[in-house]
């Protein structure tokens, strides 16, 4: 038996899979009225985030200045990159050498971005009911996360590394969800003592696999990273570190090219 939550015939007869022009064409047609009627994940990109009633359907609020990044979005839109900060303690590194990662990577272009600090997120400890593949959420922080997480087309995290191991608070902010991770690349920009975070990645590795993440082999890993943040609190950055965040954005780009229609075909 799949593991993935079978879905209802839609409204008035059997449930036709759409393909995402015409996923476009229909969010469009719905935006003058601002209501549509749409499985959670056929287009997310609405507002506000999706609350699913109990045969699995939504009325959803279309949001007609949204980037559509996706795959199936108007012809060169960007994919969207989410950068999510996984640590979230007082004195944090992660918070500078996010900044920097967020700005090399608006810089070079290629994605639209979505960064995400899980500490302003301030996600609870996992507290949802129901395994997260069936998606019936009953917290709109679930919700909202979710939406969030859909939407984006590939990730970077910037992780610490904590005793050989990765952050709680990022094994949380992943936990919460299941099919909204799938056909995806994650790079890994780590920090730490000597080894750079690397160990961490290592062990976060097979958990994203188990979601059908891709974790790209290219990285940017930080030794002493306490040694680069200036008295202002900024993160210095060598040729070297450029090189490698240059290196992992464009194996991202290129990875979530490939993955798209995995993605398409699961949608």
């Amino acid at each position: 038996m799949s593991g993935r939550a079978s879905l209802p015939p839609a409204p008035g007869g059997a449930r036709k899979r759409k393909t995402p022009a015409e996923q476009e064409t229909l969010a469009e047609s719905t935006a003058p009225a601002g209501t549509g009627r749409l499985r959670c994940l056929d287009h997310p990109r609405f507002l506000p985030a999706c609350a699913s009633d109990k045969d699995g359907w939504c009325e959803l609020m279309v949001d007609p200045a949204a980037d559509h990044s996706r795959t199936g979005g108007p012809a060169g839109a960007r994919p969207n990159l989410m950068l999510i900060i996984a640590s979230v303690r007082p004195g944090r590194a992660g918070l500078p050498v996010g900044e920097w990662f967020h700005g090399l990577a608006g810089a070079r272009g290629g994605f639209s971005l979505d960064r995400v600090d899980l500490l302003e997120l301030d996600l609870p400890f996992m507290n949802e009911p129901e395994h997260p593949r069936l998606r019936r959420y009953i917290y709109a922080h679930t919700r909202a996360w979710s939406a969030r997480v859909a939407a984006a087309d590939a990730f970077a995290f910037v992780m610490p590394e904590y005793n050989f191991g990765f952050s709680a608070p990022l094994k949380n902010a992943i936990d919460y969800l299941c099919h909204e991770w799938a056909y995806k690349p994650v790079g890994f920009v780590s920090y730490g003592g000597g080894s750079g975070g690397t160990r961490a990645v290592q062990l976060l590795k097979p958990v994203v696999s188990a979601l059908k993440m891709v974790p790209l082999p290219e990285a940017v890993a930080i030794p002493y990273v306490q040694r680069r943040i200036d008295d202002g609190g900024a993160f210095l950055a060598d040729a070297a570190l450029e090189e490698a965040a240059h290196t992992m954005l464009g194996e991202l780009l290129r990875w979530e090219q490939a993955l798209r229609p995995l993605r398409a075909r699961d949608h």
